[in-house]
This record gives structure tokens, sequence and C-alpha cells, in this order.
């Protein structure tokens, strides 16, 4: 765990800023839900406003920002941005509208395909 307080999620927090404000004008006024794995404040400042749900459960979230590939589950969903320092991602940002995710954790070690 190489980003114990969540430092990437500044970096990460602006590129998905900037991309929900290139989005189309249907969207103008709409208030994203972002599901984070780690910790909130970070992510909570660097989008500031009202424009931004952050929650922990990714159910019926448009985007989740996850912290390295530790506790964090690797999800089957587009990757939108990567925070990525001396070749070790720090940071991803995943586009979860229209997937179903259930979960953001894993176990560390513990291989889930043989269950």
């Amino acid at each position: 765990m190489l980003d114990y307080w969540g430092l990437s999620f500044k970096q990460a927090s602006q590129k998905l800023a900037a991309y929900t404000q290139a989005q189309s004008s249907a969207t103008r006024g709409k208030v994203w839900t972002v599901a984070v794995c780690g910790p909130h404040p970070p992510v909570s400042v660097a989008l500031g406003g009202d424009r931004y749900n952050i929650v922990w459960d990714p159910k019926d979230a448009d985007f989740a920002m996850v912290l390295g590939e530790f506790y964090c589950a690797k999800i089957d969903a587009p990757v939108l941005f990567n925070v990525v320092r001396e070749g070790v991602t720090y940071a991803r940002v995943y586009d979860l509208r229209g997937h179903t995710i259930t979960s953001l954790l894993t176990v560390p070690g513990i291989d889930k395909t043989n269950y």
C-alpha cells in the first residue's frame, strides 16, 4: 500500500471533474455519484461542490475511484483514468454506467476464482 492517505485521489478527482464538465449539455447540472474505495476526504475536497455524491456502495454509481491494487478490486468496467507514478498505479477511475458492480473491495492474497 503505497498511497495510504489517498493523495493520488486529488489528481484522479481533477481528471474526473474535467471529464464530467466536458460531457454533453444533456448532463449539465447532473449530480454524479462516485463510489470510492479508499479515504473519502481527499475526493470530497478535490471534487467539492454539489455536483458529486461520494459513496461507498457502487450500486447505481456513475463512476468508481479506487486506490491502488491492495484492497480495492479490479473492476470489470472501462477505465477512464489511471494515476501512475514510476510505473506504479496509485489510483484508477472506472466508468460504471451500464455495469452492475456489487463491491469495490477485495481480500489481498485471496484468489476468488476458485470459490
